[in-house]
């Protein structure tokens, strides 16, 4: 960190912050994109528009700082690093400096220009080991220069593609690298791997990849039969003890599960039907979907287990916050089960009419309406930063958006637990 760099007072409470992961060409994380919303601007002066603000290109603005200082950004991050948009203003005020470069990657806005004096204090970040990411409407209408002092590039890869791409790789001789944004699908993905981009973002890693052949590989049918029986109406313990006694790799994963920080016991659990009848029926619906879905996901990306675990805390935690105690652990499975087409690789239809759930959950798993469906809906919208959408969603179930903050920054928490 530069030692005599300024080092601006901000003091911005209520924001509102979520996080997008970018995967290298393994699928692996390579740094995540904090996305932020606030009613303040950076002088601390609330705006004449009503709280909370939507925007379209309100994604990342520079009251973020604030609440990273106050959550911590390990907790968001994982220690990984963090892309967070500086405007031209934050850029003059060398704001980044606030954080280690080993932490922070400096995102440039659209509002960020060529002028000498914005160039020289990019270049002299870069030069302290900052990376620096430029989006795609700096690409398209940016000068040259700027372009030069990117590490990363960020392309629109569905409606720009190949062509922006070669557009820079061709005449730039440092060679930025260049991430592909609105990845949908894992087919895009491929496509977008043989195209030479470098880094990768959008949803496709929580989209099934469908295969013609339509039966389920055997390792992962256990897993289904260990989902088709915890999700009866009445869970028969024998029935699951017998299941696991037969997967060496799953009763481990109980046992050390059961065992664990997490719930403390003050003697250690040494057999199946012990966890069980500790966890009781409905936790172990919850905690061996849980496991389950770990098992599922052995040949998938890391990071869509623990999406897809934070998503099922969130959930579970939003139905507490409405007092839905007894109803909470059902909204966690909502949460769990919304990706489980991603891990089989079948469509949702088909998987649903293998597992005995209750006809609502399997209602809102399909996209129909249901209790569950306004606090799911509120979930996905806040995933992807959609703010509009999450005042809408958080006005419905009389929620404040800063609780729902504090309760997603929560659930990233817990996820690293598991």
């Amino acid at each position: 960190m530069k030692p005599n760099a300024p080092k601006p007072k901000i003091h911005l409470p209520e924001i509102v912050v979520t996080r997008i992961p970018i995967f290298n060409k393994k699928k692996d994380v390579f740094a995540y994109q904090l996305l932020f919303h606030s009613k303040y601007d950076f002088k601390g002066k609330i705006p004449n528009r009503s709280f909370p603000v939507a925007h379209p290109d309100e994604n990342s603005t520079e009251p973020g700082l604030d609440s990273i200082f106050l959550a911590g950004l390990k907790k968001l991050t994982g220690g990984r690093l963090a892309f967070i948009h500086f405007s031209r203003e934050m850029i003059l005020h060398q704001v980044p400096y606030l954080f280690p470069n080993e932490t922070v990657g400096i995102g440039l806005v659209e509002d960020v220009d060529e002028e000498r004096t914005i160039q020289r204090i990019v270049d002299t970040m870069k030069s302290a080991g900052y990376l620096v990411m430029i989006d795609d409407r700096l690409f398209n209408e940016g000068d040259i220069s700027l372009v030069r002092q990117a590490d990363i590039i960020g392309v629109d890869f569905r409606s720009e593609g190949l062509t922006k791409r070669l557009s820079v790789d061709e005449d730039d001789p440092m060679r930025p690298r260049f991430l592909a944004k609105s990845v949908e699908t894992p087919s895009d993905f491929d496509f977008a791997v043989s195209l030479g981009y470098h880094y990768f973002q959008g949803d496709f890693f929580c989209k099934p990849n469908i295969i013609s052949i339509r039966d389920i590989p055997g390792n992962k049918m256990n897993y289904m039969r260990i989902l088709q029986e915890i999700h009866k109406p009445s869970v028969q313990f024998d029935q699951v003890e017998e299941i696991l006694k037969h997967d060496v790799s799953l009763t481990y994963k109980l046992l050390r599960f059961i065992n664990s920080a997490m719930f403390g016991l003050k003697t250690t659990v040494q057999s199946i039907r012990q966890a069980l009848t500790y966890l009781g029926e409905e936790e172990v619906r919850k905690w061996l979907s849980m496991i389950v879905l770990s098992g599922l996901g052995e040949d998938k990306p890391h990071e869509l287990v623990v999406h897809t675990l934070v998503r099922a805390r969130f959930c579970e935690s939003i139905a507490s916050a409405l007092h839905l105690y007894k109803e909470a652990p059902k909204y966690f499975l909502v949460g769990m089960l919304s990706n489980i087409d991603a891990f089989l690789d079948r469509p949702m239809e088909e998987i649903m009419k293998k597992l005995p759930l209750e006809k609502e959950i399997k209602s809102t798993l399909l996209g129909g309406s249901s209790s569950y469906k306004d606090v799911l809906d509120l979930v996905l919208d806040y995933e992807t930063a959609n703010w509009q959408n999450v005042t809408r969603d958080s006005k419905k179930i009389k929620l404040d958006m800063t609780e729902i903050a504090n309760m997603y920054v929560d659930s990233v928490e817990w996820g690293k637990l598991i």
